[in-house]
């Protein structure tokens, strides 16, 4: 599992993520400083998909 909360979320509380990925059998977990929309922009989305794809790849291939 990979787990990607933000710290600034005013959505969801970036706590559940985390209690999520303490369950989770070798969750993976990156937080990001940022809110539930500013993930979708650069330069938060660049390193945010850099993190999934080494994520992926790690765990895939």
């Amino acid at each position: 599992m990979f787990a990607c909360p933000c710290d600034r979320a005013n959505l969801i509380d970036p706590a559940i993520a985390e209690r999520v990925a303490d369950t989770a059998p070798h969750a993976v977990i990156e937080h990001y400083d940022a809110d539930h929309f500013t993930v979708y922009h650069p330069p938060a989305v660049e390193k945010i998909l850099a993190h999934q794809i080494r994520f992926l790849t790690e765990h895939l291939f």
